[in-house]
This record gives C-alpha cells, structure tokens and sequence, in this order.
C-alpha cells in the first residue's frame, strides 16, 4: 500500500509509438518536482501555475531540453486521486517517456509500472519492462495481472515486483 507521503510517477499511455505520450505525477511533492523538470512559457514558476489549467512549455534535464510538453496541473483536493496531480503531454515514443521518467526518478519520485502488456508486440517493437532498465531498479514498483494481459474474466489474481529490498520492506 503506498504511503500518503509518497510521490508517485507512471506512464499514462499503452506501450509503443504514438503521438502523445502521458507522463503522470501524483502525491505531495508532484508540483514541486514537476517544476523542477517542466519550464513553462507561460508563467515564470510552475510552482505558480493554477489548477485545472494547461502549460505549454519545455521539459528541461538542467539545461537541456527533453521534449516540448502540455502540462496540466490538478491541485489537491480536486484532482480524481484527491492529491497535487501533473500530467506531462510528451511527445509519444518509449525514448521520451523514459526520459521524462528517469527525471522524475532523479527527484525521489517513485515508478509505478503497471506491465500489463508486457507481452505486447507491434510493428516490430518488443514492449521492454520498466524493471529491464538497471537504472530504475531502486525506485520502481512493478504491478501486472494475469486477467489483465490475458483478458481471463473472473481470474482475481494479480502480483507486484519490488526489486529493491528496502522499498519491499516498506511497503
């Protein structure tokens, strides 16, 4: 179960290429790290930004730009997980999404991964889990469902991986 205090990060879209590419944000550090990667044209902090509102602006790695984004900002209470959340509209493609994950990784940010799909093959591209990639290992939550990646109804079995023996223990 996680803890009020965690901040949470995942990718929002099905795996592949598409166009957009959703990157959401959700706990009490989501505005605070959202600003931290997210430079909006718009106003000169995110921290600043209103609620229910959406930010053009550019995804930056200090000085370097990730990728052009729309950001919108729900602030607590009024958000559907009653919790600061920022959806970071990317540019669709794992390479992006990833990008933007290892950001919100190198602000503490936990990684949920729901491998759901994790057999998916489309167009030549072999879905890659998010626990393949040595430098998540720490910081990510992995969850899946056989009734899910399967489509079997009624079968209410579902299993998370926790690689890093501290976060295990947590929680």
């Amino acid at each position: 179960m996680m803890q009020q205090e965690d901040t949470i990060s995942a990718i929002a879209t099905p795996p592949g290429e598409g166009g957009i590419g959703i990157v959401r944000i959700s706990g009490p550090n989501a505005v605070k790290t959202a600003a931290e990667i997210f430079w909006p044209k718009s106003c000169a902090s995110f921290t600043e930004a209103e609620s229910h509102r959406a930010y053009y602006g550019k995804i930056m790695d200090g000085g370097r730009m990730v990728d052009e984004a729309v950001v919108i900002l729900m602030r607590a209470p009024h958000s559907y997980t009653k919790e600061d959340v920022v959806e970071l509209q990317c540019h669709g493609g794992s390479f992006v999404l990833r990008r933007v994950l290892e950001l919100c990784r190198k602000y503490h940010v936990l990684v949920i991964s729901d491998e759901i799909h994790h057999d998916f093959v489309a167009d030549g591209y072999k879905h890659v889990l998010t626990l393949a990639f040595e430098e998540y290992r720490d910081m990510v939550i992995m969850l899946t469902a056989a009734s899910k990646t399967f489509n079997l109804a009624g079968f209410k079995n579902s299993f998370v991986v926790i690689p890093d023996e501290t976060l295990r223990e947590k929680y």
